[in-house]
């Protein structure tokens, strides 16, 4: 299958900025978050940004940026006979 909004509409499509904005102007609030939503999410990123403060980090595995990850995490698998599977170069 093949589709393109180009293609499958001749009406004028805004981008999605654009689209914000006019929905924005025009009162229509269903693309954006309610107040209360945002205030929950936030209590939730704050409690978790709170609980790393009180960690220590000492032991933290670390791992290069682009690799499969730490060792410890094929360890953590290998306790239960499983292992990640590498995804494909394609």
């Amino acid at each position: 299958m093949k589709f393109t909004y180009k293609g499958g509409f001749t009406d004028y499509l805004p981008e999605a900025y654009e689209r914000l904005i006019i929905d924005a102007l025009v009162g229509e609030s269903t693309l954006f978050t309610r107040s209360d939503e945002t205030e929950e999410a936030w209590r939730l990123v704050d409690a978790v940004h709170e609980a790393w403060k009180l960690q220590t980090t000492a032991n933290l595995p670390l791992y290069s940026c682009g690799s499969m990850g730490p060792v410890e995490a094929d360890l953590l698998l290998e306790r239960d006979g499983r292992h990640w599977v590498s995804p494909r170069e394609d």
